[in-house]
């Protein structure tokens, strides 16, 4: 066989073991999500919450999807409802803590919905800097 024919077919074996590739490597489709009722028409329920920190944070803020759902500044612990879109299964809380002294440092969250098991969730601040910014995710 030439030189040139083998470099021929090769070439081809090559580019046939690769051409799988184009099709692992595309891009997703986007894909279309339904939901039954619109965003801004799903209404809100409390859901019970304990808010438990270790030491004596400064001040302890809770969000849900960038919206402030409280700003604990006083002793810890701290219970209350929190306004949560009704009929959730997920819920991710951002938690932002700050303590005036570093150390280890603790936040514990946990939620009660009506109905559902209590789901808790723990995070440790930052030893070095004193803060936490974390996102806690509760499944149901």
């Amino acid at each position: 066989m030439s030189p040139k024919l083998t470099l021929f077919l090769t070439f081809l074996g090559v580019l046939a073991a690769g051409s799988p590739l184009l099709w692992l490597t595309r891009s997703p489709e986007p894909t279309v999500l339904t939901a039954s009722a619109p965003a801004e028409n799903t209404g809100k329920e409390a859901v019970y919450a304990v808010l438990r920190v270790t030491g004596n944070p400064t001040r302890v803020v809770l969000r849900l999807h960038g919206e402030l759902l409280a700003e604990v500044t006083d002793a810890c612990p701290w219970e209350g409802d929190l306004l949560l879109p009704s009929g959730m299964s997920v819920a991710e809380v951002e938690v932002e803590a700050a303590w005036s002294a570093p150390g280890e440092q603790a936040v514990t969250l946990t939620l009660e919905p009506d109905g559902k098991e209590a789901r808790s969730c723990t995070r440790w601040a930052d030893a070095v800097t004193g803060t936490l910014h974390d996102v806690f995710n509760f499944v149901w």
